[in-house]
């Protein structure tokens, strides 16, 4: 029985036995279409009929006209209720079941269409100078005109319901002396249109419903294959931080030990490793954000020390180049993730010192209700008004036509952009060319926390004698890490243990003569355990021992409940003033305690 159902649906279906992806979503459009005028048409039927009821009231008995409008009303409700049923079930509906509801619907189609065009002999009066019939014909062609737009796609729906509509009414008008056969004759060349059109219209359909299809699969092989990079280059950090760490910290010690002639090649490649450390810095942190790994956890803080913190590092940048650089902060709290807003301020400022050929650069935080804007300006070259909408695009540099490679690489500002998006904190861009730019960022206002210390910003670097002498362990299980580090901790004449495994850690530790002064510790080691699990075991065996994690992993990519609130992380590669920096603090608040 159901095999012979599928035979009798398929032969009245518009997909004439075709099963490919493309005819199936032109059958699955057009279905859908008519189930939607279907569906509308319940909803004005019945303004409709009360509006036809009123208009022939005075040219047909009032019995008759109600007894027509109430049936077709039925007959409207009941195609409308066929269609709500379907309607749901369309979009994931196979060429089977396509074809069965557009049997049903046509069923439908052929029994409204049927209860309407009865209208001319329920109303009609045949040799009457004000006939009712031709206000029924004319109703009649105008809802057989929109049948033809939306039955297009279906021809044998579309010529049934013309057959039907328009040949009673030829029936009709044919037995109405000389006048009925003019209207015949005008009914005959409106059916000729309505079939010309729909075999315009119906391939017009297939191509837009082609086109449609063909460009979502090349939108979701292009989403597919640019969420394959990003997911590749967020797995691939780790594995691409490493060997850049390592000759960040081998550039460092070979510029430290080069003879004099040999001192400018030295200082170059040092420089053409810091320019390759911030381009491949800024591709993998854009890989992580589109790839979903940056997930921000927003703490409340005192804006005025981290801010003054972050800000001391450009000082020298600024005083280089002649240029002031002034903070001028608050003492409000702020809502945020320290770390992620951290690089937004250093990227901006950066930016702003690197684009300021002469004045000034600042950073102005300021109260706002339940805001604080936070606006970093300088009066650099400023940006074309045109050009506002690029700054944000990756390595756009509107000053740098020939890609300077000193002048970056052109994602910082894409970052900055990025990051506020996913901070959920609005950014705002004023510029004026010649005289300056702003931009400016606003915060959250959160209450005061007291017992809550404000996040903790590196502060810069400079060499001193209070490293001499120090123990630190080193725990790494790359080993071009382990040489470089091994090279830059002997440059500095730290005591420096380097191991690769923690069980050598353990090792070192249970062989010395004394703890050591610090301990920096890779995130990811060989076994079961990561450096966070290693910091705790010295620590539960031998007390408080500064320690920090360095790490090629995304900076929020590593696991939330490894993490340790005292212990910093630093992600690869690490610049030597940075290790620095921390050592003589760590040491120094070590001794304080």
């Amino acid at each position: 029985m159901n095999a012979a159902l599928d035979r009798v649906c398929a032969r009245l279906s518009s997909l004439g036995g075709r099963t490919d992806e493309i005819s199936v979503a032109t059958a699955r459009t057009g279905l859908r279409m008519r189930a939607q005028q279907n569906v509308v048409a319940i909803r004005i039927g019945l303004l409709a009929s009360t509006i036809i009821f009123a208009a022939m009231l005075p040219l047909a008995p009032w019995t008759s006209l109600l007894g027509w409008l109430v049936g077709n009303n039925l007959a409207l409700w009941w195609s409308g209720a066929v269609s709500s049923r379907f309607l749901p079930r369309i979009d994931q509906a196979d060429a089977r079941a396509i074809a069965r509801m557009e049997a049903a619907i046509l069923g439908t189609l052929v029994v409204s269409t049927t209860a309407f065009a009865s209208g001319l002999w329920w109303v009609g009066q045949r040799g009457s100078s004000t006939d009712p019939g031709f206000v029924v014909t004319t109703l009649l062609q105008m809802r057989l005109v929109g049948t033809m737009i939306t039955y297009s796609s279906h021809a044998l729906a579309l010529f049934t319901a013309v057959g039907i509509g328009s040949g009673a009414a030829l029936v009709y008008w044919a037995q109405a002396g000389s006048a009925g056969l003019a209207i015949c004759a005008s009914l005959l060349g409106l059916v000729a249109l309505m079939v010309r059109f729909s075999k315009l219209y119906g391939p017009i359909l297939e191509r837009n419903v082609r086109t449609a299809y063909e460009n979502a699969g090349l939108v979701a092989r292009l989403e597919t294959a640019n969420a394959s990079k990003s997911r590749f280059l967020a797995a691939a950090s780790h594995d691409l931080r490493q060997p850049i760490h390592a000759l960040v910290l081998f550039s460092d010690a070979l510029t430290r030990s080069a003879r004099p002639d040999q001192g400018e090649v030295a200082i170059g490649i040092r420089h053409a490793v810091a320019s390759l450390d911030k381009l491949l810095g800024g591709l993998l942190d854009l890989s992580q954000m589109d790839a979903g790994a940056l997930k921000p956890h927003p703490v409340a803080y005192a804006i005025e020390p981290w801010l003054h913190e972050i800000s001391r590092d450009f000082f020298r940048d600024a005083g280089e180049k002649g240029l002031t650089l002034s903070v001028q902060a608050t003492d409000a709290w702020v809502l945020s993730d320290a770390f992620l807003l951290e690089r937004v301020v250093r990227n901006l400022l950066d930016n702003a010192i690197k684009y300021t050929h002469a004045g000034a650069v600042g950073v102005t935080c300021a109260v706002d209700g339940d805001v604080v804007t936070l606006e970093v300006w300088d009066t650099g070259v400023g940006i074309p008004s045109d050009a506002l909408k690029h700054v944000f695009e990756e390595f756009t540099q509107l000053d740098n036509p020939h890609r300077d490679a000193a002048r970056g690489a052109g994602l910082g500002l894409t970052i900055v952009h990025r990051l506020c998006g996913i901070l959920d904190h609005p950014l705002y861009v004023r510029s004026s060319l010649g005289e300056g730019s702003s931009f400016v960022v606003t915060l959250p206002r959160a209450a005061p926390e007291p017992a809550r210390e404000s996040p903790p910003a590196p502060a810069g670097f400079a060499p001193s004698a209070a490293l001499r002498g120090r123990r630190v362990v080193v725990l790494d299980d790359d080993p071009r890490v382990r040489a470089a580090m091994r090279g830059l901790l002997d440059g500095w004449g730290v005591d420096g243990r380097i191991v690769g495994t923690a069980e050598q850690l353990h090792e070192a530790l249970r062989n010395a003569d004394a703890l050591p002064d610090a301990l920096i510790i890779d995130f990811r080691l060989p076994g079961e355990h990561n450096g966070f699990d290693v910091i705790r075991q010295v620590q539960s065996r031998y007390g408080a021992v500064p320690a920090a994690i360095f790490t090629g992993e995304s900076e929020l990519s590593l696991p939330a409940d490894a993490a340790m609130q005292d212990v910093p992380v630093f992600v690869k590669p690490v610049r030597p003033e940075e290790i620095g920096a921390w050592l003589e603090d760590a040491i120094a608040t070590s001794a304080r305690d």
